[in-house]
This record gives C-alpha cells, sequence and structure tokens, in this order.
C-alpha cells in the first residue's frame, strides 16, 4: 500500500526533507512519544485520546493505525529529535519538550531583530538541495574547508565573537554543516557555484 492508496501525491523524500519539516509550521524537535510521557498521566491520555480520531478523520484505518504506531514506536518527526532537554535549575533539573517554528507566527514578529540575522542564511542554505545533491555538497565543502589552513577558523571564531559566543578550539570539528557551506559560499564563491552546479 502506498501513498497513492490514499490518494497523496509525495512531494518529498521523506520526514526529513525541508519540504515537510516547513509544512509543519511548529515542528516538534522532541520526539512524539517522548513528549508523551514528558506529560502528565491525565494530559497524556487526553493527548493519546485525540490523536487517534484525528488521524482516522482524515486518512484510511491502515494508514491511520501506522503513522499512530510509528510515533508510539519512537519515531522522529525532524530525523535529530532533542530528546534530552532540560529546564529549570541545574540541581534538580525537568525534562522539556521543544518545538522549532518553521515559520514563525504573526504574534511572535515583534520579537524578532529588526536586521537579517546570518543564522537565517545558515539554516536555510543547505535546505535548497534534495537529499543526495546535499550528501555530495557536504562532503566538497567539508574537504575546503579541512584543506583551508587557519582561514575557517579565523572567519568562524569571529563569526562566534559577532553572536557573543566564546571562542572554541576545533572549529572544524564544532561548526555545523550550513556554517562550512557559508564560509565557502563568502571566501571561495567559485568553488561553491562549481559543488552546487
Amino acid at each position: 500500500m502506498g501513498p497513492h492508496v490514499e490518494q497523496i501525491t509525495p512531494n518529498a523524500n521523506g520526514l526529513t526533507d525541508p519540504k515537510v519539516k516547513n509544512a509543519w509550521e511548529i515542528l516538534p524537535r522532541t520526539k512524539p512519544s517522548k513528549i508523551v510521557e514528558i506529560l502528565s498521566k491525565s494530559d497524556a491520555k487526553a493527548v493519546m485520546k485525540h490523536i487517534k480520531p484525528q488521524l482516522q478523520s482524515r486518512y484510511s484505518e491502515s494508514l491511520s493505525k501506522n503513522v499512530f504506531q510509528y510515533f508510539q514506536d519512537g519515531g522522529e518527526v525532524a530525523g535529530h529529535g532533542i530528546n534530552n532537554a532540560t529546564v529549570g535549575d541545574k540541581h534538580s533539573p525537568e525534562l522539556a519538550i521543544l518545538f522549532e517554528f518553521r515559520t514563525v507566527p504573526n504574534e511572535l514578529q515583534s520579537y524578532l531583530p529588526k536586521t537579517e540575522s546570518t543564522t537565517k542564511s545558515e539554516v536555510k542554505l543547505l535546505d535548497q538541495f534534495d537529499p543526495m545533491k546535499r550528501k555530495t555538497v557536504i562532503q566538497q565543502v567539508e574537504s575546503l574547508v579541512q584543506n583551508s589552513g587557519d582561514a575557517f577558523d579565523k572567519w568562524y571564531q569571529s563569526y562566534r565573537d559577532s553572536m557573543n559566543q566564546p571562542p572554541v578550539k576545533n572549529a572544524k570539528k564544532i561548526a555545523s554543516a550550513n556554517q562550512k557551506a557559508q564560509w565557502v559560499k563568502e571566501h571561495n564563491p567559485q568553488e561553491w557555484q562549481r559543488i552546487i552546479a
């Protein structure tokens, strides 16, 4: 049984595809089964009672059951969940449930910085590629960064300074793939064009 039976036309390559994650608008970063564990018993019961009818009202019994089971078995939504976040006092922390706004709601617009954030471009830079192309781009970017001498390290330390973050010892290990791609795009534009062609 495939998506066509449900009259669904897939437009993405699985749950980790940026198109799928963006469609959530508010994406759970804590896996759903963990969210239910963190809730009080009465809240967990109410959530579980509400989910099944919602799924069954939209999809076939078979698909609803499989989706429900996927999440009950610990399936992730975003592909790399954050399941050990805590809040409160560091001596007696409480587990936290994390969500990521993929689209900023109107009610929160006034809290956004007035200038364009470098983080925004980093988050989106690699999202433009399908999973196979993304893997290739990351490998080539990584090679350029590793062979950059101290040029990348200096750029990354400067970037961290601009974000009021402390210096790090091994920038090449700590920096994200998006940060490395941003550096290649800014400092080696011809190489960037070659990589993404």
